[in-house]
């Protein structure tokens, strides 16, 4: 049975144009996680297909974006978490996971960060 999962985003340029983006997915499963890094922390996940199917969503997002919270996927792809990280679409989905991985994520900042994922 296909899970169902509504995409709703708007962007809203100041004093420019608004841009809204819809999109529906219907995968047969999804993965949601989370886990609270410490204060100059690492959490390490692993994010494993849920299905046979090539996954057509991945989302990170946490309770605060800064330069110095910053992700690596198996030692690979990285980047700093200074805004949701949300992949739409098995093409977009690939540039950074290519099936069962680990998303390492470092903690640079003096507080603790709530990090959330799915993947579907």
């Amino acid at each position: 049975m296909s899970e169902a999962i509504d995409i709703n985003t708007t962007l809203q340029i100041a004093n420019g144009p608004t841009v809204a983006l819809t999109d529906a997915l219907s995968p047969d499963a999804f993965a949601k996680g989370g886990c609270t890094i410490k204060n100059g922390g690492t959490a390490e996940v692993a994010l494993h297909p849920v299905t046979a199917e090539d996954p057509t969503l991945l989302a990170v997002y946490s309770s605060a974006y800064d330069p110095q919270i910053t992700y690596a996927i198996d030692g690979g792809a990285s980047g700093v978490l200074d805004h949701p990280l949300v992949l739409i679409g098995g093409s977009a989905v690939k540039l950074l996971f290519t099936g069962s991985q680990t998303l390492k994520v470092t903690n640079g900042t003096k507080a603790d960060v709530e990090l959330q994922w799915l993947l579907a």
